[in-house]
Parts: C-alpha cells; sequence; structure tokens
C-alpha cells in the first residue's frame, strides 16, 4: 500500500512542517548528503539535537514510529494508518483500531513517505568499498553519516538514524562527534557506547555479541534484528530487511490492497550454528509461524538471497494475516514462487543491497526446460507447503518460480493485472485452479492452452 499521497488533501512529509517548507527542508538535505554546500559548522551544531535524542533513548528502543492525521476539526491522530480505502482509512492507535472518514481528513504526515525519503538519503551513503575518506568533516564519510543521521530523526525515523550512527562508528571506532550524537558515555580516555543496561567499550561489545546469548539487538520501522554476526554485517542485514519491505510493497502493496504491517517482525541472524534451531527439511534457513519469526544460519557467511527468500515468506505471511482471511496461509506455489521471485531479485556489493526485479536464473529455468516429466499446470496449483520438502522439490520450485516469473513479466506483462487479481483473492481464501483460471480468463481462454504458453515462454527464454 503506498502511503506518500492523500489527493486532493494536502500531506505533510514530516512531522510539524507544512508541505511546502518541508519540500525545501528536504532538497536542501540532499545537497549536502550528495556531496554539498553545508557547512561543517552547521554540522557541529546539530550534534545538540542528535545527543540530546540518543541520550533520551539510551539506545533502548525509542518505540513505533508513527503517523500523525489532522482532522477538519483541528483535532491530531498520532498513529499507524493501515488501510486507505476509497470511503474511510483505518489508524491503528495503540492496540486499538479507528476508522476515520476520508472526507475528515484533513492532512496526512505520512510514515511511508518519510521512510522511503529516509531510505534514499541512506542510499547517498558511501559504502566501506568506495574509498571516501573515514574523517569528520564536510566530505568525509562520518560527517555524512552524522548529517543523514540528523534528517532521518527530523523524519521521526530513530531506529534508522541509530543504525547509521553505528554505521559511523565502525568506519571510525573513536570518533567524539559519533559516540556524542550516539549517546556514548566517556570514561577516561575511551567511549561507552550504550549496548544493554551497562555501557561498555566498543571492542568488549563486540566480543560479547560474538555469543548469541549477547548478540547484538537492533531495530528498523518494520523488523527487529538479532545477531552474533560482526556488527558490520548485523547492520547490513538490518538495512538490507527494510528495502525488502519497501520493494516487498512496492510491488504487491496496492494492486492486493495489503495492510501495512505495524508490529515489528523478528529476524534471528546465526553466525555459529550451534545456536541455530535446526528444522528437518530446512537447510540454511526458515520462517516459523509459530513464532512469527526468521531463523537464518549465516556460520558459512550471510546470505543475501536467502534473507530475501525468507523474508518474503514471513511478509507474505503477515500481510495474509491481516487481511479479511486472518489465518496467514497461502497456496503452496504462491508462498514459494514468489519467494523465489524475490531471491532471484538480489543484487549489489558487500555493502548495499539493490533489487532487480524480473531477474531470471538460467539455473531454474534448465531445471524446467530440460525436466523430462514436468509437472503439470493443474498439479502445480495445487502444490502445498510440505510438497516442497518432498520428492523432485528441485524442480518444484523451478517450476513455482518460472510460473510467477511468467505471471508476472511473460507476454509483455499481459498476464500480470489477473495474476496480481488472483494473487489478492488468495489473501482472502479465494485460492484453487477455478479461481487462478477464472482471474486469468482475458489472458486465457482456459488452463490447458496457458499451460502451453507456459512451457513455449520457459523454452523461449532457456534455449538449451
Amino acid at each position: 500500500m503506498s502511503a506518500d499521497r492523500v489527493s486532493p488533501d494536502r500531506v505533510r512529509a514530516s512531522g510539524a512542517a507544512p508541505i511546502e517548507k518541508g519540500r525545501e527542508r528536504r532538497e536542501g538535505a540532499g545537497r549536502f548528503a550528495g556531496g554539498g554546500t553545508v557547512a561543517v559548522a552547521w554540522l557541529l551544531a546539530a550534534l545538540g539535537p542528535l545527543a540530546s535524542a540518543a541520550q533520551r533513548s539510551g539506545l533502548a528502543d525509542p518505540g513505533q514510529p508513527f503517523d500523525r492525521i489532522r482532522l477538519k476539526s483541528g483535532r491530531e491522530v498520532e498513529g499507524r494508518v493501515v488501510h486507505r480505502g476509497p470511503e474511510d482509512w483505518i489508524v491503528r492507535v495503540g492496540t486499538r483500531e479507528r476508522s476515520y472518514a476520508r472526507g475528515e481528513i484533513d492532512t496526512f504526515d505520512s510514515l511511508a513517505a518519510r521512510l522511503a525519503h529516509g531510505l534514499k538519503l541512506i542510499e547517498t551513503l558511501p559504502t566501506r568499498r568506495s574509498g571516501r575518506p573515514g574523517r569528520t568533516g564536510r566530505f568525509g564519510a562520518v560527517g555524512l553519516h552524522l548529517d543523514v543521521a540528523s534528517q532521518l530523526r527530523e523524519l521521526g525515523l530513530e531506529r534508522e538514524a541509530q543504525l547509521v550512527l553505528w554505521t559511523a562508528l565502525t568506519i571510525s571506532p573513536g570518533d567524539e562527534a559519533v559516540h556524542t550524537a550516539l549517546g556514548s558515555k566517556r570514561s577516561g580516555t575511551h567511549w561507552l557506547v550504550p549496548v544493554g543496561a551497562r555501557p561498555v567499550p566498543l571492542e568488549l561489545a563486540r566480543s560479547r555479541a560474538a555469543d548469541w546469548g549477547a548478540a547484538w539487538e537492533f531495530a528498523t520501522t518494520h523488523f527487529r534484528l538479532r545477531s552474533n554476526l560482526p556488527l558490520e554485517a548485523c547492520l547490513t542485514a538490518a538495512f538490507d530487511l527494510e528495502r525488502m519491505y519497501a520493494l516487498f510493497y512496492g510491488l504487491l502493496g496496492e494492486p492486493l490492497d495489503l495492510r501495512e504491517i505495524v508490529e515489528p517482525l523478528e529476524v534471528w541472524v546465526y553466525a555459529d550454528r550451534r545456536a541455530f534451531p535446526e528444522v528437518s527439511g530446512h537447510l540454511g534457513g526458515y520462517f516459523s509461524r509459530q513464532e512469527n519469526r526468521l531463523h537464518i544460519d549465516a556460520s558459512g557467511g550471510p546470505s543475501r538471497a536467502l534473507l530475501a527468500h525468507e523474508a518474503t515468506h514471513q511478509l507474505l505471511f503477515n500481510a495474509a494475516r491481516a487481511s479479511r482471511r486472518g489465518d496467514g496461509v497461502l497456496p503452496g506455489w504462491v508462498d514459494e514462487g514468489l519467494a523465489q521471485y524475490f531471491q532471484a531479485a538480489t543484487a549489489g556489493d558487500g555493502s548495499r543491497l539493490d533489487f532487480r526485479l524480473g531477474s531470471e536464473v538460467e539455473g531454474w529455468l534448465e531445471t524446467h526446460r530440460r525436466a523430462s516429466y514436468p509437472f503439470s499446470l493443474s498439479r502445480v496449483l495445487t502444490f502445498t507447503t510440505s510438497d516442497f520438502q518432498g520428492s523432485e522439490s528441485r524442480l518444484k520450485y523451478a517450476q513455482a518460480w518460472s510460473l510467477v516469473q511468467y505471471c508476472l513479466h511473460g507476454e509483455d506483462g499481459a498476464l500480470r493485472p489477473g495474476f496480481m487479481a488472483f494473487l489478492a483473492g488468495t489473501l482472502r481464501g479465494r485460492d484453487s485452479a477455478v479461481h487462478f483460471e477464472r482471474a486469468l480468463d482475458g489472458a486465457a481462454p482456459d488452463l490447458m492452452e496457458l499451460e502451453q504458453r507456459w512451457k513455449r515462454w520457459v523454452a523461449g527464454r532457456y534455449g538449451g
């Protein structure tokens, strides 16, 4: 669900300023973040509010960020807009949901819009591979991180601001400006970073976090990450998860009329296999519906592809559970096919994740194309989650992915509207082969015809 514009109502992009003033402030900030013209004095002056915010939070979770709605009556409502319908909006305030008629709403300060802008600011930061000097200053990497952290706090994105400051510490561990902004405490010649109940030196925090019992814990707007990976890898994973959420909702939110996920999703990433709770049939990682938690075995090193795959399961489950159907269970081929689809889209260097939707995996195409007896379309449509743990699982994964890929990108996108209509129906329990056939009725007369076209598409994409 896109939440960055209310037409014809006015929309605010930051907490206190009207849209005109907010836009001016963001444009100026963007120039500096990209290597611009703001004096270093401004940066140092900004450390005051940065430090006070960090000290208030003590680097504990500052709590959920929120949307702000001003009603035409003059009343302001702070909460999370979970659904925006044509007639009314649903707002979560605490644990209760309230409905407001669209005509009651005057202005809307959108968290989604602020987060989208915040992620763009984060994208302007130099990566560890960029070679940008790690000094505090107008053009130094640390200075840019401090500036972006300040802007994120202005946007009400305290969790992301803290991640940026921790990232700055990995560049310059002894930087006074970063420690001040983060809320560290000085002890003699050392800085004590705010982790847990008692601040400790950064190197001690790194050493302790290698033990799962004292693992790093970081929060973003939509996730809570726990991991005993090195600090740099933890921060990378946290940013990757938030980008994954933005990509998922960017593709599926509006077409499927998804409700926003309000409660942070738990992701546990293990650096050693001993702590990883293994489950039969799940190699490397899995999503536990009972716990609503991801478990990722990163003992062989972090895998962005695996994280994207399993995060898709978690997002689909929670999006479906928040729908009217409420149980979070989707057809197996949809669940695995979309997870493979987002997995295939992962790209980027060691410091930054990019997504390229529609990317094809030759190995999966080859598996489908070369199979002596591929599963029929009618059989694929009945795959359950457990089917992917049985025999010929590689072929099942390949065909689930190729069907999703074909429905989204095949035939110049002609099947996409019908496929999106089918996906929207699955969230409400209409997930049978009959519903699939009806949803794509405008693109293919029946399943047999669609199956032949699917096979020809696969053969054309892989000519081996």
